[in-house]
């Protein structure tokens, strides 16, 4: 289960803290690779994906440009 506390200042919108990634690790993905999933194909544009994505956990890192999320949850 993912708790608000896991975030930056206990807000979803501005990703993981560092404490969590490490205890518990993260998992990469290109956003190609993520939004190709069988789960995304009924959604039409990349907003809706993007929406989805972070509702299922997921948070995009601008520095490198990769979708992440914590190992197992």
């Amino acid at each position: 289960m993912i708790n608000v506390e896991w975030f930056e200042d206990n807000n979803v919108m501005k990703g993981y803290k560092w404490s969590i990634r490490a205890k518990y690790g993260i998992v990469e993905i290109s956003q190609e690779e993520l939004f190709s999933r069988v789960e995304f194909e009924y959604l039409d544009t990349t907003d809706e994906k993007v929406v989805y994505a972070v509702s299922l956990g997921w948070r995009f890192n601008v520095d490198n440009q990769k979708w992440y999320r914590i190992t197992g949850h």
